[in-house]
């Protein structure tokens, strides 16, 4: 614990949670059991006093503040002329002032805690998307339009890309069909638009956005899309 002199009448205080626990005080204890709060304030005025001669006489004015690693505490002693004009009311409430303040003090820090939590949990999202954005960055996708299904067979039987290795899915939307392939970062652009020169020699250029297809389109088929064709629909050219 450290104790710092303002005034004549001002102390303030710094103590850690592991300097409470190794006063024999558990955290929840603070502010859950009263007995045990009081107890645990006075304890640690009879250490101001004996560091600093700070005698407790009166009301005191207490201020805390919750951090991470402990809490600060600042005491006030009532100066002389509130001494002369205090009852014996305010005397009585003394003991119950210092409970709720360390009562408030540590639901305060309670709600520290779940916003170093929040914020930690808002950090780690944040990271994630971040990862997620940059893999989709490095994720190119080519999307062709099908005007039917026979086209779509065409393609399975005579194309020859190798597209088992990466994502592809099919689309049927107002039945058109839609092929997706997506090429990651280890193909370079040459390969990725030799790639789609191939598909336009069965299929279409479209405008259609893989995000337009993921809301109002459906998945037909995905992984290896030509091979799992060729499984179910012999050519129709044959």
């Amino acid at each position: 614990m450290r104790i710092e002199r303002v005034d004549d009448t001002t102390v303030k205080l710094f103590i850690t949670y592991s300097d409470i626990e190794a006063r024999g005080f558990k955290r929840e204890d603070l502010w859950t059991n009263r007995k045990r709060g009081e107890e645990f304030f006075w304890n640690m005025m009879e250490e101001i006093n004996e560091e600093e001669d700070f005698v407790v006489e009166g009301p005191l004015w207490i201020q805390v503040h919750a951090f991470e690693k402990g809490v600060e505490v600042t005491i006030s002693k009532s100066k002389n002329e509130d001494l002369i004009n205090m009852s014996d009311d305010d005397n009585e409430q003394l003991d119950y002032q210092v409970n709720d303040l360390l009562s408030q003090t540590f639901d305060q820090e309670d709600s520290l805690e779940d916003l170093f939590e929040q914020r930690q949990q808002q950090k780690e999202n944040a990271q994630q998307q971040e990862h997620n954005e940059r893999k989709q960055q490095n994720t190119r996708t080519v999307i062709v339009k099908f005007n039917d299904l026979e086209e779509v067979i065409d393609y399975a039987h005579h194309n020859n890309q190798k597209t088992d290795e990466f994502e592809d899915l099919l689309y049927s939307l107002n039945n058109i069909y839609y092929y997706a392939i997506h090429f990651d970062e280890s193909v370079d652009q040459e390969a990725i638009n030799d790639s789609y020169s191939q598909l336009l020699e069965f299929a279409y250029p479209t405008d259609k956005s893989e995000v337009y297809l993921n809301d109002y389109a459906k998945i037909i088929m995905s992984h290896n899309v030509a091979s799992q064709v060729r499984r179910y629909f012999p050519s129709t050219t044959e």
